[in-house]
């Protein structure tokens, strides 16, 4: 049995103990996407990855089912993920292309899209596909095709519920923050 069969089986099994009554076993976000995990880094043949890729959606359409859990940017980030990793990249259909602007969509009507999943996005799907969604940071005045930027031009409702993120800068000051503590601490200073 696979790993990713495996983490489905055990989600299954905690799902099924919650709904026979015992409360304080409440299945969560994190176990879903402990599921999407297991699944996205499935390498194997394309067999293995098209079941990998079922069994990531099956979980995903679960979430969305469920009283007592939601997707959360993450989810979707996951599910971009093994759209990248899982489904190939060549298909005359455009299955991966479908799979990647369904899931963008619902991120965006739940208000979940961060620059993470935005970047996600853009290594999942085809140039064409994405450019209807880079055509619109466009016309709102984004010149580059960097996630982060595209973010800042898209509509606010999009990322209404994803957690907020911090920019370049904040993050830039926090490393050298972390980095002068460390210095502090080998030459026995006090971190105040």
């Amino acid at each position: 049995m696979t790993k990713q069969k495996r983490a489905k089986d055990y989600l299954n099994e905690i799902v099924g103990i919650y709904r026979s009554g015992d409360k304080d076993l409440k299945p969560n976000t994190f176990l879903f996407n402990a599921v999407l995990g297991a699944c996205i880094s499935t390498r194997g043949s394309d067999k293995v990855a098209s079941e990998a890729f079922e069994i990531a959606l099956d979980t995903y359409n679960e979430m969305r089912e469920r009283e007592f859990t939601r997707p959360d940017a993450y989810t979707y980030g996951s599910l971009l993920k093994a759209c990248d990793s899982l489904l190939p990249r060549n298909d005359p259909n455009g299955i991966r292309d479908d799979h990647g602007i369904t899931l963008f969509r619902a991120c965006c009507e739940d208000g979940l899209l961060t620059a993470n999943v935005l970047s996600f996005l853009m290594k999942c799907v085809s140039k064409q596909a994405f450019l209807g969604i880079h055509e619109r940071a466009k016309m709102n005045g984004a010149s580059k095709c960097n996630a982060e930027d595209i973010m800042e031009q898209l509509p606010q409702e999009w990322s209404r519920n994803a957690p907020k993120q911090i920019n370049k800068d904040k993050r830039r000051t926090l490393s050298k923050m972390r980095s002068s503590g460390r210095r502090l601490r080998k030459e026995g200073g006090v971190f105040r």
